[in-house]
């Protein structure tokens, strides 16, 4: 993971190199989360509010961060990530199912389909386009939901 979640005017770049949250708090916070897998579509998510992850860094040497606020937020939503886990994943169904629906049209789902073949529970790529995969599995769980 490499993500900066400074001030504009004080960035602060942290590479993390397989990060695990050790613990988490019981307090909650909830921030607006957006994300780049489903554009132009923000919602409330709660998250712990701190969270201790042990990783890499970029030297190889084991580190200990303790996030709160907006680092903690970020932290797990890049984890998530990792995990195959959107932060559509942490709302309710209703709110995530408007989100999808807004978030992809018609274009978008012929543009997945685009090069792809489906096998059972595979995804099969005719070409190396992460992003068509990526729109494709989005656009599954969106079908899935409804039918």
């Amino acid at each position: 993971i490499v993500m900066d979640c400074g001030k504009d005017d004080k960035p602060g770049l942290i590479k993390m190199v397989n990060p695990e949250i050790i613990s988490m708090s019981d307090a909650l916070s909830v921030l607006e989360e957006g994300c780049l897998s489903i554009p132009d579509q923000t919602a409330d998510v709660e998250r712990p509010a701190e969270v201790r992850v042990r990783y890499l860094d970029a030297n190889g040497t084991i580190q200990l961060l303790v996030a709160t606020g907006l680092l903690a937020t970020c932290v797990q939503h890049e984890i998530d990530h990792l995990d195959g886990v959107l932060f559509i994943d942490h709302i309710s169904r209703l709110k995530r199912d408007m989100i999808l629906r807004r978030g992809m049209d018609d274009s978008q789902i012929a543009q997945a389909f685009s090069g792809m073949i489906l096998l059972g529970d595979q995804i099969l790529s005719r070409s190396s386009s992460d992003v068509s995969t990526h729109w494709l599995r989005l656009w599954l769980r969106w079908y899935l939901a409804f039918n």
